[in-house]
C-alpha cells in the first residue's frame, strides 16, 4: 500500500499519477524496501559488519534509490521526478507498507 500525495484532485485523477502510483506498489511488493528515504535510514544500519557501503546499502534498501523492478536503469526518484514534469505538480510519496502472508 502507498499514500502518494499531489496538490489538486486533478492531478490524482490523472493517468500518470495513477500508473506511478501502480507501479510504486508494485515495486515495493517486488524490492522489499526498508526505508522510505535516506535520511531515514539509522546510522547502527550502515555501521554494521555486512555493509561494504553506504551508497550499495541505499540502493538496496531504499525505496526512492532503489532501481525499478520493471526498469532497472531508473530509480524510483527518477521516476517520481517525470511524473511530476508530465504533471506540473509536486508529487511526494508519503509513506509505503508492505504486507506478507506467511512470512
Amino acid at each position: 500500500m502507498v499514500e502518494l500525495n499531489c496538490e489538486t484532485d486533478f492531478v490524482g485523477r490523472n493517468e500518470a499519477f495513477i500508473q506511478l502510483a501502480k507501479d510504486v506498489a508494485l515495486h515495493v511488493y517486488a524490492a522489499k524496501p526498508k526505508y522510505l528515504r535516506r535520511e531515514d535510514v539509522p546510522a547502527e544500519a550502515l555501521e554494521a559488519p555486512d555493509v561494504t557501503s553506504p551508497e550499495q546499502y541505499y540502493e538496496d534498501y531504499v525505496l526512492l534509490d532503489q532501481p525499478f523492478v520493471r526498469n532497472p536503469s531508473q530509480t524510483i526518484s527518477q521516476m517520481l521526478t517525470e511524473t511530476i514534469a508530465k504533471t506540473r505538480e509536486n508529487i511526494v510519496i508519503g509513506r509505503y507498507v508492505r504486507f506478507e502472508i506467511g512470512a
